[in-house]
Formats: C-alpha cells, structure tokens, sequence
C-alpha cells in the first residue's frame, strides 16, 4: 500500500466508526504525566528457587511518547511491557496511570485499564487459528460486550485501515507473517485505546514486511498521538522512537534521547 493511501485509509476508520484513538483520557489530557513505574521489581518462583527478572525500574512516560524498550534476550524488557500494560503485576513496587494506582491482578481497576486503554501486538501475532482475520479483529469487542452486528463493522473498518479490506475472510493460516501481524495490529485498535504496547512487533517477519509494520505503527502514532510503547531487539527499529530505554539483567541501564532516524 502506498504511504498515502494507508493515510487515507486511517482517517477513513477514523471518521466512518467514530473511532478516534485516545478519546478514552480527553477529560485528562491536561496531564503530563501518562504512565508511571515506581521502583518495581519483578520476581518469579520456580520451586525453590527465585528468579528477579526486574529490579527497582523507576520510569515515567509522557502522553503521547513513541518509547522504544530494548535489550538482550532476558533482560527484562517484555516483562517491563507486561506490567506498563497490565498484564502481569510487579512483585514490588507500582504502576500509576493517570495519578491512579492500578493495584493489583485482580483489581477491577486494572482490569479496566488493561481491557479498555490498552490495544497489544506480539510477536506470535496471537491470532486464533480457528477464526477468520475479522473474527479474529473482533475479539476485544466481546469482551467489551459489543452487539455481534457492531463489532463486525468495527473490526471491517480496523482491517481495510490496516490494508487488509480484502483478506477479511481468510484464516490465519492463509496469511502470510506481516498480513496476520496486520490482523493484530487491527486488532489492537479496535477498543480505540490511548496506549499501544507492541512486544517484538517485527521479530517474525522478513526485513521487508517488519519496516512495513513498523510503518503503520509509528503512523498510528503520529495521526492519533496514541502513546507507543515498542519492545525491540532490533537497533534500528529502535531508533526509529525519540527515546529508548535500554535494559541489561533487569535493570535500566540507559534512558536516553536523540535524533530519529
């Protein structure tokens, strides 16, 4: 698809759904400060032994910052993903959004923000096998207890923004690695969330078809300022963000600035 064209395409789900990514947080967008890490360490138990995959991470992330996470297998990084999400909650320490602590796993606040705020891609694309791409895009949408007829048109439009107007009927197995990871990436939008936490986006896919998906992610972020979060092992893809975090063993090693390339 031409660069124009994906434009076009966004401001069409845009305007035709009402969709507007980050309309969830316009009561408080007089905030700076979106999302806030306070010391967090994160430990897993395996039998006897305990493993700390972070250790006192303090962090803060602006509204609408494109931050790149990256680091060594190991490090630490997705875990950091899954707790800025809410996906999984730090053994030690907080996860503030918004000025609002968001407790704990069973915490109905956490719910809410993990299931309303937040849109996820990963590496496995995540898709279920046995649901065509469009069902597939839906799925959010049940949770969000969406009549059926309204999330189908929902996800339609998420699907033909991301190139993809054409495949809605195919199923994951029928898709090549960036068209599945474009079902994904439909799929986060649908809830029209203010944050997009993408976990290795590009690690499954060729050269070709991960700058394509890098592509429409930081175009994502530019029209709708939609908070970005990109977990990467991949330096360039890396210094496509305004700031990277560098973890090494659980730890930030560097919080740093710079020039897009």
């Amino acid at each position: 698809m031409h660069p124009s064209s994906r434009r076009l395409s966004l401001l069409t789900f845009r305007d035709s759904c009402g969709i507007i990514l980050a309309s969830n947080s316009e009561a408080i967008l007089h905030e700076p400060i979106h999302i806030e890490l306070r010391r967090v360490s994160k430990e897993y138990k395996f039998g006897g032994l305990h493993q700390k995959v972070l250790s006192n991470v303090d962090l803060i992330i602006n509204r609408g910052e494109f931050v790149s996470i990256i680091g060594p297998s190991g490090s630490g990084k997705t875990t950091l993903a899954h707790i800025l999400g809410g996906l999984t909650t730090p053994t030690d320490g907080e996860l503030v959004v918004d000025g609002q602590k968001m407790g704990r796993a069973r915490d109905r606040r956490l719910s809410q923000y993990r299931n309303k705020r937040v849109g996820f891609v990963f590496q496995n694309f995540g898709l279920l096998p046995q649901y065509t791409a469009l069902e597939n895009a839906a799925l959010p949408l049940i949770l969000a207890k969406m009549r059926p007829r309204d999330r189908m048109e929902i996800a339609a439009h998420a699907l033909h923004a991301v190139g993809l107007g054409k495949r809605m009927d195919s199923y994951g197995s029928q898709l090549s690695g960036g068209e599945r990871q474009r079902v994904a990436i439909a799929r986060a939008l649908v809830n029209k969330p203010d944050i997009i936490i993408a976990d290795e986006p590009t690690g499954s896919l060729d050269s070709r078809q991960g700058d394509e998906v890098a592509d429409m992610l930081l175009g994502i972020h530019a029209q709708y300022r939609t908070t970005l979060i990109l977990v990467t092992h991949n330096p360039d893809i890396a210094a496509r963000a305004p700031r990277t975090l560098h973890l090494l063993d659980g730890k930030m090693t560097e919080d740093a600035y710079h020039a897009v390339r």
